[in-house]
């Protein structure tokens, strides 16, 4: 999830090789994948407002609205993934890409 690569395509054997270093799951990092290439439109790229966005979609999803509201607000779920996105942002272009 770099901003810069040298190859063309995430490829299923690279969602394998990242699933045996990490554990998680294939089956979620596919999802995530398709995820994030839906929001991107397939350009795999995403800025700092589209990483937001999705972020907060995906932790939302997770909890019900009864129980998201009281506790997070618009601005924590934005500091959390703007924290989220500069760790993931290694070349500080701005940019995400799923490579």
């Amino acid at each position: 999830m770099g901003g810069k690569s040298s190859k063309k395509s995430f490829t299923e054997w690279d969602l394998i090789k990242y699933s045996n270093m990490t554990n998680i799951p294939l089956s979620i990092l596919e999802t995530i994948y398709k995820d994030f290439m839906k929001a991107t439109g397939n350009a795999n790229k995403m800025d700092k407002n589209e990483f937001r966005h999705l972020y907060k979609q995906m932790y939302t999803s997770q909890h019900p609205k009864n129980t998201v509201a009281p506790f997070l607000t618009d601005e924590d779920l934005n500091t959390m993934s703007d924290h989220v996105f500069e760790i993931y942002d290694y070349d500080g272009l701005g940019k995400l890409t799923f490579e």
